[in-house]
């Protein structure tokens, strides 16, 4: 038995968990989700691959991302998709067989039930005469009837539906060329506003230009009188004056030249007596040195002179140390041959040879001679050549005749003297030549300062700073002098063209003319680019709104004879549309029930066929079966008499215990009848002891009140006995309360349109 249903996502449900009970009702409206929840407990107990039709129409609804799960408090029944739809599920409107001969189900029954034995080729000869006889009442004369008519209706639809198309067309037309119309409205009301804008805005430029005019011309009668003005205080400027100035600015400007020249020959003699000056002080320089070099050489040259007096005579011991060697060698000689000689006489005779020989030798081993000491001469030489060094600065010869001869030079020399004497007569010569040249300049700079006052008193009285301010000055008098007549010409003009007798007059009337201009004015002035962009614009908004005038009138007058045209063509054509498409989808549906009960005829038909081999004995003792669970729902005794297995042409007894076939009957009965054959085959289905779930869709759409309280009684005893669970798909308000008078406590209720809703997985 399922215990609990969690729906992560499927279809309209997310996050959602269903508790479930040995009875399980769901209520509520249309679109609630009792389809929806049907589909999920067809997918949480069958499990169809995505190949398989069912599982193909799961996965078209709701994704292949659908998560659905169930809790079951033993091992999930083993039913098939298809057999849980046509056995153990009954939808609503749906309560037929469609059981094909290769399912489980039918493997089952025929090892259960058939043990051989009956013909049913009776029924299988009245499924195929009312599957393939064109007789009256047959299903294919029926089909064939309405494939006619919806063929028909159809071609009718298609007719109207173009006219419809065609008209509609028309109208849109018409609709668009009326939406053309008040978007030309809108567009000539805006072309109409903007030619008033462009037309006032040229009108005030015309204002304005005319404003400016009369403004120049009183800027110009005030230009006159300022030029007049101006051009007096200009009176004094004239050319014999100009020519005055010029005169003596030359006359400045050649004793200035002059003054310049006298100053270069003056700068060049202080330049020159400068020098002289500087060569006498030098020459002078050398003569003091030159005195001073005399001086010293006079007292160096007595240290030196005379020369006798510096050189000493002595005499000096000489030793020659060859010969002292040979002596001293020649005393060991003779030591060693007394040591060595064997007698005394040889001893004594080589000792005494020795001593003979040394004594000789040490006679010439030393001698004396005379010498002369120059070191009193070199003192002195050399304390001269550093005293003549410190105080001249220069080097002496290192010999004795070269120091003489250099404190000789010094002593008789005269050049020095000599250059300074010729040097003083120079400096004197030019010294009386500056003077004279410096008294000139003197004489230049007076001349030239007298003259340029001269000139800057001039140019102040003139009130110039320059000869070419005076020139400007004067220039522009002439250019005012021209202006004044211009203005005084174009002033004459405009008095002429106003007729004014005078300047004052003619002032008069312009102000007036410009008041009375400048009272209308209301924008600002444009430049001439603009304005001229304007004027073209103001004449292509003109042609335009007149284009739009003409087409307004062209639309106006198609619009109306085509709305004429439509109201007498339209007229009943919708509601012809409307009854042609409700009588094809009442066609159609009709004609799917013939087919699905044509298709069902043939799966019968085969099915019996397939089971005509079995025995009969089973065939009886499922009549008996759904004989009994038939009566208890019609509350009568009820006959089944299923002459070959096929719920469709099996004998039905009613109420009058007629027998008659399932197309005979009422739909409540043959809805009771079909019932109670699925519960029957359903059981018949399983393992003797295997428990399953039967799933109820709106099962009691054709059922009174009194028989769907004993259907829902026969389900309760169903349940008792077999200890299935049930589950029912309701909308109806009134099922819920026979319900719970039928099974009690073991009814949970699940009200789908209301506020309560079950607890999300996340919460247990």
């Amino acid at each position: 038995m399922i215990t609990e249903v969690r729906l992560e996502k499927f279809g309209k449900f997310s996050e959602r968990v269903f508790r479930f009970n040995a009875v399980t009702l769901f209520t509520g409206r249309n679109e609630t989700g009792k389809t929806t929840l049907f589909d999920a407990l067809l997918d949480v107990i069958t499990r169809p691959i995505g190949s398989t039709a069912q599982g193909k129409i799961l996965n078209t609804r709701y994704g292949k991302d659908r998560k659905a799960d169930a809790d079951f408090d033993a091992s999930p029944p083993k039913i098939s998709a298809a057999d849980f739809l046509n056995l153990f599920a009954i939808r609503s409107g749906e309560i037929t067989l469609e059981i094909g001969k290769d399912s489980q189900w039918m493997n089952q029954v025929k090892s259960s039930l058939f043990s051989g034995g009956i013909d049913p080729q009776s029924v299988i000869q009245k499924l195929d005469a009312a599957i393939t006889t064109r007789g009256r009442g047959s299903l294919k004369s029926d089909s064939a009837k309405i494939e006619e008519e919806l063929n028909a209706l159809q071609g009718k639809l298609k007719d109207a539906r173009e006219r419809r198309k065609k008209y509609l067309d028309e109208e849109k037309s018409v609709a668009e060329k009326k939406n053309l119309i008040d978007q030309t409205e809108k567009e000539i009301r805006e072309t109409a506003s903007k030619v008033a804008g462009l037309e006032k805005t040229i009108e005030q430029q015309s204002l304005l230009r005319e404003v400016k005019g009369l403004d120049s011309v009183l800027l110009t009668a005030q230009e006159s009188r300022d030029k007049k003005e101006e051009l007096e205080t200009y009176s004094r400027y004239n050319q014999g004056q100009l020519n005055e100035l010029k005169k003596k600015i030359k006359q400045s400007a050649d004793l200035r030249t002059e003054e310049e020249t006298i100053r270069a020959v003056e700068k060049e003699a202080q330049g020159q007596r400068q020098r002289h000056s500087e060569e006498k002080s030098l020459r002078e320089g050398e003569k003091n040195r030159a005195e001073e070099r005399r001086a010293l050489a006079e007292a160096l040259w007595g240290r030196l002179v005379p020369r006798e007096n510096l050189i000493k005579k002595k005499v000096v011991r000489v030793v020659r140390p060859p010969v002292l060697a040979a002596a001293v060698a020649s005393l060991l000689a003779g030591g060693l041959g007394a040591l060595l000689a064997a007698s005394p006489t040889f001893k004594i005779a080589s000792a005494g040879a020795g001593i003979a020989i040394c004594f000789i030798l040490l006679v010439f081993a030393f001698s004396q001679k005379s010498e002369e000491d120059s070191s009193d001469l070199e003192a002195a030489l050399k304390t001269v050549r550093e005293r003549w060094l410190k105080d001249t600065g220069k080097t002496l010869g290192e010999s004795y005749e070269a120091v003489l001869a250099a404190l000789e030079s010094a002593r008789t020399d005269r050049t020095a003297a000599e250059n300074y004497q010729r040097a003083v007569e120079q400096a004197a010569a030019f010294e009386k030549a500056a003077d004279e040249r410096a008294r000139k300049k003197e004489e230049a700079e007076e001349a030239s300062g007298t003259a340029a006052r001269d000139v800057r008193r001039f140019l102040d009285e003139a009130g110039v700073k320059d000869e070419a301010d005076y020139v400007a000055r004067l220039k522009t008098k002439e250019l005012l002098a021209d202006k004044c007549g211009e203005l005084e010409r174009k002033l004459l003009s405009e008095q002429k063209v106003h007729n004014a007798s005078s300047l004052e007059e003619l002032q008069r009337i312009l102000r007036e003319k410009r008041a009375e201009r400048s009272e209308k004015i209301t924008q600002t002035g444009l430049p001439p680019q603009e304005l001229e962009a304007r004027k073209n614009e103001l004449r292509e908004k003109k042609e335009l709104l007149e284009t739009l005038q003409r087409k307004e009138k062209v639309l106006i007058g198609e619009v109306s004879g085509a709305e004429g045209k439509i109201q007498g063509l339209f007229g009943g054509l919708p509601e012809q549309i409307v009854d042609f498409e409700k009588a094809i989808r009442e066609k159609e549906r009709r004609l799917a029930e013939i087919r699905l009960e044509l298709r069902a005829s043939r799966i019968a038909q085969e099915i019996f066929t397939d089971i005509a081999e079995d025995s009969d004995v089973m065939l009886k003792e499922l009549s008996l079966e759904i004989s009994s669970t038939f009566s208890t729902l019609t509350d009568g005794k009820r006959k089944v008499n299923l002459g070959s297995f096929s719920a469709d042409n099996a004998g039905v007894g009613d109420s009058g215990g007629e027998e008659r076939t399932g197309d005979l009957l009422s739909a409540g009965t043959r809805d009771a009848f079909l019932l109670a054959a699925r519960l029957v085959l359903a059981r018949k289905g399983l393992e003797p002891g295997q428990k399953a779930i039967i799933v109820l869709d709106e099962p009691f759409l054709a059922l009174d009140r009194p028989r769907t309280g004993r259907a829902l009684t026969v389900l309760e005893e169903f349940r008792k006995n077999e200890g299935w669970q049930l589950v029912l798909f309701t909308k109806d308000e009134e099922m819920e309360t026979q319900a719970r008078t039928v099974f009690g406590e073991n009814l949970l209720v699940h009200r789908l349109d209301t506020e309560i809703r079950d607890m999300p997985i996340n919460q247990g």
